[in-house]
């Protein structure tokens, strides 16, 4: 699946691209429908620890068109304060 392998390489390459509030470092993969906010210091090489995701496919509050068309391929996601 292209998320694992997006969250692979970038584990690999030990990048940090935001703080979770908890002051732990995390950073956001997005790809296919999803969104998923990663934990570097849970994670290892091979497996990377999830802590939230987003599913446009399951987000009822979106419309139909968007659910199903419109964000199936999620390429940019960015972390926002509060």
């Amino acid at each position: 699946m292209i998320l694992r392998a997006i969250a692979l390489f970038l584990l690999s390459l030990c990048t940090c691209i935001g703080q979770a509030q908890t002051t732990k470092r995390s950073f956001l993969v997005c790809g296919d429908h999803q969104v998923l906010l990663v934990d570097y210091e849970q994670s290892n090489d091979t497996i990377p620890n999830v802590v939230w995701t987003w599913d446009a496919h399951k987000a009822n509050d979106l419309p139909e068109e968007y659910r199903l068309k419109r964000f199936n391929s999620v390429d940019d996601c960015k972390a926002i304060r509060n």
